[in-house]
């Protein structure tokens, strides 16, 4: 009876030993290849996923050492476009960007002054119709 005790005992801790070590490195980490980015100054150039800014390094640095995820900054333009419920694209040459979405003329008046705001001097219908479902540019000609 004595040497079941003792031999359960010895198992018990042999697998405390095993298994103890395996879960504490399954523990879920952070990403320190991202942790880095935010150092040096990067992370002025970063946001979290909901967009919102870090406000100084140690802030992003703690945010994606515990696994945040590292997101460029949207423009005002693509903000405003899916806040219509749109799809943004950035464009290229003279196209500073297109905004597909469902015209009215709220969206329309508010999507102008944001091409403006943004350096455009153009602003209108590429593909759709006028009244629907519709892709507009802004343009700097």
């Amino acid at each position: 009876m004595r040497s079941a005790c003792v031999l359960v005992l010895l198992a018990a801790v042999s697998l405390a030993v095993v298994v103890a070590p395996a879960v504490a490195k399954s523990k879920p980490g952070g990403n320190s290849n991202a942790a880095r980015l935010c150092q040096h100054g990067g992370w002025k150039h970063w946001v979290r996923a909901d967009q919102t800014p870090f406000k100084n390094s140690g802030a992003c640095v703690s945010y994606a050492a515990r696994g945040g995820i590292l997101m460029e900054p949207k423009s005002a333009a693509q903000r405003l476009c899916e806040s219509l419920g749109g799809v943004f694209a950035p464009g290229s040459g003279n196209v500073l960007w297109h905004c597909t979405y469902t015209w009215t003329s709220a969206a329309y008046d508010a999507l102008v002054n944001r091409c403006f705001a943004d350096g455009g001097n153009a602003f209108g219908l590429v593909s759709g119709n006028a009244g629907g479902v519709r892709m507009d540019a802004c343009w700097h000609i």
